[in-house]
Parts: structure tokens; C-alpha cells; sequence
């Protein structure tokens, strides 16, 4: 049954490829705990702190409870509304067509010169200052964003999915969400957010190392990309990003590219072998499709054995 879900969610995804808001249950998710977010800056931090901590448990708590109990009554009662409901709610913990879709954007948006539209596509991939970017630094935002979004938003939810089913994929990707709104070292959510970030941090830790080693993997099946320079850049720089886990497969991709990627005062990963074109955004995509194919048949197989 897990194997049919899980194949039945890619399906999804391939063919429908992004759910709208309305209908997008993480995105129902993430607004809930919109009401849970009141913050008094007068408190001390520790309260703060705690505040924090004490509200996103007892929601992440009450959430997974919630879809435990709800998912296991419908496989009692009804097998195939289990399935169509289960399939339902896991592709909307994960996206590959869309991604890569975005991806595509901003190669089409620079392969015609028009920086404008790329600064605008590229909203949907960063959360970062786009007005005055450069063709480099779109590119570098880019390939950046296809790295560490490879974990986020397909590597990581499937595999929380195969050792806690759908609702494990969903808390995770709640969690992801909730570091996404509060998870800031800003005035406002430095301490609020502080527990946050740092359980995004925890439950990333495997997928993001899981993430790079496929990259490495896909390196050696793409033309003019590096294996062995991944693996070098991927162990110097993977401590270069303020994260713990993002610098793993950005490093990767980055080696594997043979290109130097940064955000000012943030990180630089990687050396500039080849020159930076936006030919790279394409490259970066490939690793997109390959690594995700990959960790889907590893998938599949294991839950054929299982």
C-alpha cells in the first residue's frame, strides 16, 4: 500500500504538478499556525524562547494526532478513499515538476537577455533581494536554490515518508514551513523563532547529507560535470553556509559545476573552473531530475522488499 501511495503521489505531481492554495493542505498548515504567532518583545528572551518552543510542539503535537488517528480510521473503513487521501496529502509535501519548472524559468528569462523578468521568476525559488542582481548572481541564486531545494522540498519529505508514513511527510514539511515564517535572527524572531530553526536544523541533518551524496551519484552520469571536484568542494566548503545542512548539497552541486556560487555575506562555495553561464542552470536542473530519479528507486525498491 505504501509503494501504491507514494507512486500515486509522483503520478500526481507529474500531471497535475502544483496544487493550488486552496486546495494545498500544507499551505492550510502553515496559515493555522499563523494564529499561534503573537509576540510580546517586552519578555525576556528565555520566555520568548520557550514561548516559541511550547507553541510549535503542542501545534506540530495536535497536527500529527490529528492525521494519525484520521488517516488509520479511513484505511478501516474505507481502503481506496485511504489511498486517494493518502496520495492526495503526500504529493502536497513535495515538488518536482514545479521546481524544475522554475528552474527552466530562469535559464529561458537570461537566455533572452531579460534580466527584468529573471529578478521577477526568481521569486519563486528565493526569498532574497532580487532588484539589482546580476546575470552571475541570479545565476548563483539559482543553482543555490536548485541544491538546497532538492532536499527540501523532494528529498526530505519522501524520505521521512518511508519510515513515518504520510503523516511523518507532512509534520516535516510543517516544520520546514514554520522556519520559513518564524525561523529569522531579526528583532522580532530572534528568540521567538530561535527553536524553530533549530528543529528544521535537526530534522534536515540526514536528508541533507542523503541529498548530497546523490548528487555526487549523478555527477557521474552528466556530461561535463566533475565527480571528483563535487566530493573535494562538497568536504571544504559544506561548513560555509550559516546552515548546517544546506552547505552539503550546494557544496556538491556547485564542485560538480566547476562554479563558484555566493551570496555576499553569507557564503561562497566552490572555485571558478569553468566560467558562469546560464547553461549552468540547465546542468543544475539534470541533477534535479537524475538525483530525484535515483532516491525514487531506491524508494520504490525498498518499499517493494519491505
Amino acid at each position: 500500500m505504501e509503494l501504491l501511495i507514494l507512486t500515486s503521489a509522483v503520478l500526481i505531481d507529474a500531471v497535475f504538478e502544483e496544487y493550488p492554495s486552496r486546495l494545498h493542505p500544507t499551505v492550510w498548515l502553515g496559515e493555522g499556525f499563523n494564529y499561534l504567532v503573537t509576540i510580546n518583545l517586552r519578555k525576556h528572551k528565555w520566555l520568548l524562547f520557550l514561548s516559541g518552543m511550547i507553541r510549535e510542539l503542542l501545534y506540530l503535537f495536535l497536527i500529527s494526532v490529528f492525521f494519525y488517528f484520521l488517516l488509520n480510521i479511513l484505511r478501516i473503513f474505507d481502503i481506496y478513499l485511504y489511498l486517494i487521501f493518502s496520495s492526495y496529502l503526500l504529493k502536497s509535501t513535495f515538488s518536482i515538476k514545479h521546481f524544475t519548472k522554475c528552474i527552466k524559468t530562469i535559464y529561458s528569462d537570461l537566455s533572452k537577455k531579460d534580466l527584468t523578468l529573471a529578478r521577477e521568476d526568481l521569486r519563486n525559488l528565493v526569498s532574497r533581494d532580487r532588484s539589482n542582481l546580476s546575470e552571475k548572481e541570479i545565476i548563483h541564486s539559482a543553482v543555490a536554490s536548485a541544491g538546497e531545494n532538492l532536499n527540501d522540498s523532494v528529498i526530505a519529505p519522501i524520505f521521512y515518508y518511508l519510515f513515518l508514513g504520510v503523516t511523518g511527510a507532512l509534520v516535516y514539511r510543517l516544520i520546514n514551513s514554520i522556519d520559513a515564517m518564524i525561523g529569522y535572527r531579526t528583532k522580532k524572531y530572534e528568540y521567538f523563532g530561535k527553536f524553530a530553526a533549530r528543529l528544521d536544523d535537526a530534522v534536515n541533518f540526514v536528508p541533507a547529507r542523503i541529498t548530497a551524496i546523490l548528487i555526487l551519484i549523478s555527477s557521474l552520469f552528466i556530461k561535463k560535470c566533475s565527480s571528483k571536484n563535487a566530493f573535494n568542494i562538497m568536504l571544504r566548503d559544506n561548513a560555509n553556509t550559516p546552515s548546517i545542512n544546506g552547505g552539503w548539497p550546494m557544496a556538491a552541486l556547485a564542485g560538480a559545476l566547476g562554479i563558484r556560487i555566493t551570496k555576499p555575506g553569507h557564503y561562497s562555495l566552490g572555485d571558478d573552473i569553468d566560467t558562469t553561464i546560464p547553461e549552468k542552470i540547465l546542468l543544475a536542473n539534470r541533477f534535479i531530475f537524475l538525483s530525484t530519479t535515483i532516491f525514487l528507486i531506491i524508494c520504490f525498491v525498498h518499499l517493494q522488499l519491505k
